[in-house]
C-alpha cells in the first residue's frame, strides 16, 4: 500500500535544523500554491472586493431607514443623482444622520438636501471628492 505522504529521515544538518525534507516538503509547498491559487481566484470572482462599488441610477432616500440601508452597501460612486429629502416636501423627513453613506466619493449628478430639520451636519459626506462630474 502506497502513502501520499512519505516521511524521509534527515541526514546531517536537515536533522537539527528541523526542517521538512523530500516528499513532506513537497506536499507543504503543493498545498500552500493550492491554497494561495483559490484565494486569486476567489478574489477575481468577487469584484466588489476588487472594485469600487459602483451605483447606477439615481437615489432618492427619503427616510433614515433607507439611508443605513443604502448606506450598508458601502457604495463608492452614484452615477446620477443624489437626493434625500421626502417626496412629499411639504412633510420633513426623519433623516437626521449621513454617517452610513460615508464610503462616497462621487456623485456625478446633482446632490440634493432639502426638508431635513432633524439633520444637524454633513459629516457622513465629508469624503465626497466631487458632485456633478457626468
Amino acid at each position: 500500500m502506497k502513502h501520499l505522504l512519505h516521511f524521509n529521515r534527515p541526514q546531517g544538518k536537515a536533522a537539527t535544523a528541523g526542517k521538512p525534507t523530500g516528499q513532506l516538503a513537497v506536499s507543504q509547498r503543493n498545498f500552500r500554491n493550492g491554497l494561495w491559487f483559490w484565494l486569486l481566484i476567489g478574489l477575481l470572482l468577487s469584484p466588489g472586493l476588487l472594485q469600487a462599488q459602483i451605483y447606477d441610477g439615481d437615489v432618492t432616500l427619503t427616510s433614515q431607514e433607507q439611508v443605513n440601508e443604502f448606506g450598508s452597501h458601502r457604495y463608492k460612486e452614484v452615477k446620477g443623482n443624489l437626493i434625500i429629502q421626502n417626496p412629499m416636501s411639504s412633510y420633513p423627513t426623519d433623516i437626521s444622520d449621513l454617517t452610513p453613506l460615508d464610503s462616497l466619493t462621487k456623485v456625478h449628478g446633482s446632490l440634493n438636501i432639502q426638508f431635513c430639520p432633524m439633520l444637524k451636519n454633513l459629516a457622513g459626506l465629508r469624503n465626497l471628492d466631487s458632485v456633478g462630474v457626468f
